[in-house]
């Protein structure tokens, strides 16, 4: 059997349905639909409508709390705080997120620790929208062990992934970094991990990578991991001439017809995805459904 074409408001409406089914509140499932359809937009399928499943048998079973509303506290000028609470990690995300922009933009700079939290999908996403506020952002956020690290036989670490964007002057991003800090054993990329670990877990206070449940299945309590987001206004620092050294920067790279900046595929895929669709195949189109007609 042929693979099913899907429109994006196909995607939107089969995630919102699916996880209103799945005791889910409107606005919880508004934040988690958002996310899968932007992570299908940027072509991260693996974290579109691939985790939906996982989002409905988490909420189902209650190891996330689909209805809880996240907390948002503000201990220090600079310093904001949102506990997730167990639930899905999009509604906490975008919460602080709204709340850290204008204390960044006041203040020079600004961080953001979550706890409580679970799968955040692509990161970049929540670093790029800060980018559009005129804001440079970076963001680090662990995950449940699964690499062995600093030549321990276990688990100890993460993907653990990173990410940078920059702001392009006109409310946008010119460019982002999204990636996994630890994707081999080398000493590098477990270095990377483990300032991730020690940033997104560690500072916040989340559950570490060794003590978080999977993000995949619904076993067990809620992973109640971290993110931690810097944010940062390059005006306040160096004056209007930022976009002009940036331009520098960018230029000196773009003179090699063959070369890209960090984050165009995404935007390429989104015109792309916004054109064409995207294709399931028919036992995960199956599988979608069942949540909604259970």
């Amino acid at each position: 059997m042929s693979n099913i074409q899907l429109t994006i408001d196909d995607v939107e409406q089969l995630s919102h349905r699916a996880l209103r089914n799945c005791n889910t509140n409107e606005v919880n499932c508004r934040a988690v639909t958002r996310a899968i359809v932007a992570a299908e937009l940027d072509g991260y399928s693996q974290h579109g409508l691939a985790c939906l499943p996982a989002y409905c048998e988490q909420a189902s079973t209650g190891k996330i709390n689909g209805n809880v509303q996240p907390e948002l506290s503000q201990p220090a000028p600079t310093s904001l705080c949102v506990d997730a609470l167990d639930g899905f990690a999009y509604p906490a995300l975008d919460a602080g997120i709204e709340a850290l922009a204008p204390v960044a933009h006041q203040m020079g700079i600004a961080g953001l620790s979550i706890i409580n939290s679970s799968n955040f999908a692509v990161l970049g996403r929540y670093v790029e929208k800060l980018a559009s506020m005129d804001l440079m952002a970076l963001g680090f956020a662990n995950t449940p062990a699964k690499n062995a690290s600093f030549d321990n036989c276990e688990p100890v670490l993460g993907d653990n992934p990173m990410a940078l964007a920059v702001p392009d002057g006109k409310k946008a991003a010119r460019l982002i970094i999204d990636q996994s800090a630890s994707t081999t054993s080398d000493v590098q990329s477990n270095n990377a991990a483990f300032v991730v670990e020690l940033l997104a877990a560690v500072l916040t206070g989340a559950n570490l990578g060794v003590q978080a449940s999977s993000f995949n299945d619904s076993i067990g309590e809620s992973p109640r991991t971290g993110q931690f987001i810097i944010a940062i206004n390059p005006t306040l620092f160096c004056g209007q001439n930022f976009q002009a050294h940036l331009q520098v920067l960018t230029d000196s790279i773009l003179k090699d017809p063959q070369a890209r900046l960090p984050g165009q595929r995404r935007m390429n895929n989104r015109r792309s995805v916004l054109e064409s669709g995207i294709e399931i195949s028919p036992t995960e189109y199956d599988k979608i459904l069942s949540y909604i007609n259970q």
